[in-house]
């Protein structure tokens, strides 16, 4: 009996062992499980912050991009700025030497039957009034090109009603032109176009 009783305390002992033993596999099984869940949640999280260091870094690199664009822009306004300064500088100092160099400015229009003549001193406008008449000789409307300043209105007081015949205000003479020096002839004498303008002005 006492054999007996041993022998079935072993079999119990065997089994009690194989059933904690079982008990002990599933658990660890159940872990291993749990493992590989949290490992495919890890791998998951991995990767998304792969995706959002990638994502980020394309932002920086644009983000820099973009920057280094803007500082271009600017510093293409910026040339483009100092270009701009320097030609309105070029072109005031171009301006006033031709307002130098042409004391006076003219745009002198000679009208024909009852037209007018619009004539522009620097930045005056002046509006003489004129019959059918030629246009005045080149030599001729340089010299008085050159005395409008010293005789303000000089212009609009000469006309050319024939070919070699001027008008200087009221009076008619004639003029010619001889070796580009203008000549008015006044009874038997001859004079030059300036001596005469400066003895008769003002006209009447």
């Amino acid at each position: 009996n006492n054999g007996f009783i041993e022998s079935q305390q072993v079999v119990l002992s065997t089994d009690s062992k194989n059933i904690i033993l079982k008990k002990q596999e599933e658990k660890l099984l159940e872990f291993e499980n749990k493992i590989q869940k949290a490992e495919k949640r890890l791998s998951f999280i991995e990767q998304k912050i792969r995706t959002m260091t990638e994502k980020y870094n394309i932002v920086v690199i644009k983000t820099k991009e973009s920057e280094k664009r803007a500082q271009e822009t600017e510093e293409k306004l910026l040339l483009y700025e100092k270009q701009m300064k320097e030609y309105e500088k070029r072109n005031e100092e171009h301006s006033t030497e031709l307002l130098q160099n042409n004391s006076s400015l003219f745009l002198n229009i000679n009208a024909v039957s009852s037209k007018k003549i619009i004539v522009s001193d620097n930045n005056n406008m002046i509006i003489a009034s004129s019959t059918s008449e030629l246009k005045l000789d080149s030599q001729v409307h340089s010299i008085l090109v050159s005395l409008h300043e010293k005789y303000p209105g000089l212009l609009e007081k000469v006309s050319r009603p024939s070919q070699n015949i001027y008008k200087f205000g009221d009076k008619k003479v004639p003029v010619t032109v001889t070796s580009g020096t203008a000549l008015v002839r006044i009874g038997g004498g001859v004079f030059p176009l300036e001596l005469f303008i400066a003895k008769m002005w003002p006209f009447e």
